[in-house]
C-alpha cells in the first residue's frame, strides 16, 4: 500500500494561497518597470507634450465659461493623466506577450495556482505601474489649479488608481489573446486610442454636436475623465464616479474571464 500511494502523494500539490501569489506577481511587474526607466519616459512624454503645447497654444482661444470656469491647462490635465495611464497599461500588457514568448508564462499556467490568481496579479501589477504615472502628472495640478484641496487630491488619487486598474485589465484581456505584439498594436490603434480620443480629454462634451455628445457620454473613459475633473476642480464626485467604478469592475472581471477561459483543443495556446 505504501508503494502504491507514494507516487500519488508525490503527484499531489497543494494549491498555494491566492494572496501571496497575487502580491508576488504584482511585485514582479513593478520591479520590471523600475528596471526599465525608458517606459516611464515613453508613457509620460506624449501626454506632457500634448499638455504643454495645447494648453499654451489654445488657452486664449477658449472661453473659461465653456470649460466650467477652469483654465484650459487645468481642463486638459485630467485627460492627459488618463492618456499616461493608458500608455503605461499598454506597455504593461505587452509584457504578457513577452512572458509568453520567453516561456515564463507556461510553467505558471500548468502550476497548481488558479488562473484567476495569475490574472489578478498581472492586473494589480500593471495597475500599480500605471498609477505611478498618474501620480507624477497629478503633481502638476498646483501649477494650473484655481482651487486646491486635500479632499480633491485624495479623490483624484483614488480615481486614478481605479482608472489604472481598469485600463490594465482591459489591456491584459486583449494581450492575452494576441499572438504577438503586432496584433496587440493593431487592437491598440483600433480600440484603445479611439476610446481615449473620444473621452472629452481636449474639449468640453457640451460643445459637441448632439450625436457626438451621445457617443462621448457612452464612452467609459469619458466617465473617468469627468470624475477626475470634478475631483480636482471641485473636490467632489458626481455620478461619473459610479461609472468609473462600474468600468473598473467590468474590465477586471473581463480580464479574469479571458485568463480563465480554457484553450480550444488543437488551437494555439493563448498564453
Amino acid at each position: 500500500m505504501k508503494t502504491v500511494n507514494a507516487p500519488m502523494a508525490e503527484r499531489s500539490h497543494p494549491t498555494p494561497a491566492a494572496g501571496p501569489v497575487v502580491l508576488m506577481l504584482a511585485r514582479r511587474e513593478v520591479l520590471r518597470f523600475l528596471r526599465q526607466p525608458a517606459r516611464l519616459a515613453a508613457a509620460l512624454g506624449t501626454p506632457l507634450l500634448f499638455w504643454l503645447f495645447l494648453s499654451g497654444g489654445f488657452a486664449a482661444a477658449l472661453d473659461r465659461a465653456a470649460l466650467g470656469g477652469m483654465s484650459y491647462g487645468a481642463f486638459l490635465l485630467p485627460g492627459m493623466i488618463t492618456l499616461a495611464v493608458l500608455f503605461a497599461s499598454i506597455f504593461s500588457s505587452i509584457t504578457t506577450i513577452d512572458d509568453r514568448a520567453s516561456g515564463w508564462l507556461q510553467p505558471a499556467l500548468v502550476s497548481p495556482t488558479p488562473r484567476w490568481v495569475i490574472g489578478l496579479g498581472k492586473v494589480l501589477g500593471g495597475g500599480l505601474v500605471a498609477w505611478l504615472h498618474a501620480v507624477v502628472l497629478l503633481l502638476l495640478w498646483p501649477l494650473v489649479a484655481d482651487t486646491l484641496s486635500i479632499t480633491g487630491a485624495v479623490l483624484a488619487l483614488g480615481l486614478s488608481l481605479l482608472i489604472a486598474l481598469a485600463l490594465s485589465a482591459l489591456g491584459l484581456a486583449f494581450a492575452w489573446r494576441s499572438p504577438d505584439t503586432g496584433s496587440f498594436h493593431a487592437v491598440m490603434n483600433l480600440v484603445l486610442m479611439p476610446l481615449w480620443l473620444l473621452s472629452g480629454a481636449f474639449f468640453s462634451i457640451d460643445g459637441a454636436a448632439t450625436w457626438m455628445q451621445w457617443v462621448l457620454r457612452l464612452n467609459p473613459l469619458a466617465w473617468c475623465t469627468d470624475a477626475m475633473r470634478l475631483a480636482l476642480h471641485d473636490g467632489t464626485v458626481g455620478l461619473s464616479v459610479l461609472g468609473t467604478l462600474f468600468f473598473t469592475s467590468v474590465t477586471v472581471l473581463l480580464a479574469l474571464a479571458v485568463v480563465c477561459r480554457p484553450e480550444r483543443a488543437g488551437g494555439k495556446a493563448a498564453a
